[in-house]
């Protein structure tokens, strides 16, 4: 029984076989839709078959390199992003807890989110780095690695999101979460204005003259 290794990602028949779970959606469509078109990030795009590939292989960085425990907490301190999707499914896909953090919060209290919730690994874009990084580093304690998710070449973080991926030339197993298990820590006041701007949106571009 030696140390963790990566393994290929389920095939259909060990899928059906297991509860539902967070990551079942991605692995459906990566086997009807193979080539269909993921997600677009500028002139970056991905499709099916590759966002899963690279979910299966960030979950593997998750937990064989970054040694993320069972049901450990993932920060995520980002803008919306292509990144930002495969980390919702990676941390699932490693059996962990993602916590994406409101960023209209002061860093401050980012640092009081993240110490209430025990996070042990932070992702963090462009955007916050500079700002965020060097408090967590001194006042939260339970984090372990802090990786870089932006799309600018930077000094700040020694950990690449990028770089781990490539690291990983496959998926680890995928843990199944799914049922009664946790999957996220939200926000419930910045879920809620999100999901008020996203109905307000909606309106505004049905209405006449829009």
């Amino acid at each position: 029984m030696g140390s963790s290794q990566s393994q290929p990602a389920p095939a259909s028949s060990s899928l059906e076989a297991k509860q539902p779970c967070v990551v079942a959606m991605l692995h459906r469509a990566a086997q009807q839709h193979p080539n269909g078109l993921a997600t677009i990030d500028g002139t970056r795009t991905r499709t099916w078959q590759e966002c899963e590939n690279r979910v299966g292989r960030l979950a593997a960085a998750l937990r064989d390199t970054l040694k993320l425990s069972p049901n450990g907490r993932v920060g995520l301190v980002s803008l919306n992003s292509d990144r930002y999707f495969e980390v919702f499914f990676a941390v699932a896909w490693a059996g962990g807890i993602v916590v994406p953090m409101n960023i209209r919060l002061a860093p401050p209290e980012m640092v009081e989110q993240f110490n209430d919730c025990e996070a042990e690994i932070v992702l963090i874009d462009d955007a916050f780095a500079a700002a965020v990084v060097p408090v967590i580093r001194a006042k939260c304690p339970t984090i372990k690695h802090v990786v870089y998710c932006g799309n600018t070449p930077q000094s700040l973080l020694k950990l690449d999101y990028e770089q781990l991926i490539t690291t990983h030339p496959k998926p680890c197993a995928d843990t199944f979460r799914g049922g009664k298990d946790t999957f996220g820590l939200f926000c419930a006041f910045f879920f809620l204005l999100w999901l008020l701007l996203w109905l307000w949106r909606c309106v505004t571009e049905e209405a006449p003259g829009h």
